[in-house]
């Protein structure tokens, strides 16, 4: 016999309770999956950044003081200020900078921006030209730089 301040579950709210937080259980699932993938992709996004932003820092000290311009589809070659000729050009969606060593042809592979969604790479004597989109990236990484040639003008 149940005294009269003691109160237990029935059986409904058993159940009821049980429901309720196999309902939950998913749930809490589902948005902690999607709060991973959320950082995941901003990690990717701050990575594509940094990567494009160094490439911008390359590309500054380097294509100003070129000379003897020459672009072909997705690729450039110049001259640089120490009388080496190097070349930009898009290799299974990465751009790529070689060098160019006499006999021995064009040599070194350096991978300058890797996942390469879309490229559109221009240059000649007076202007370098790159519109790049990374993989992760919504704007695409803009560089127009004028060469030395075009600044004596």
């Amino acid at each position: 016999m149940m005294k009269e301040g003691n109160q237990g579950f029935t059986y409904l709210e058993f159940v009821l309770s049980i429901g309720l937080t196999t309902l939950l259980i998913p749930i809490l699932f589902m948005l902690l999956f999607i709060f991973c993938k959320e950082a995941q992709q901003e990690s990717i996004t701050q990575r594509q950044q940094m990567q494009g932003d160094r490439f911008r820092m390359q590309i500054q000290q380097e294509i100003p003081f070129g000379s003897l311009f020459s672009s072909a589809r997705n690729e450039c070659q110049f001259m640089n200020d120490q009388g080496i000729f190097v070349r930009y050009m898009l290799k299974k969606d990465q751009l790529i900078r070689q060098v160019y060593q006499n006999s021995s042809g064009w040599r070194g592979h350096m991978v300058m921006l890797p996942t390469i969604q879309k490229l559109s790479l221009r240059c000649d004597d007076q202007e370098f030209r790159l519109k790049v989109t990374l993989v992760g990236l919504k704007e695409p990484l803009s560089i127009l730089l004028q060469t030395d040639s075009k600044r004596d003008d």
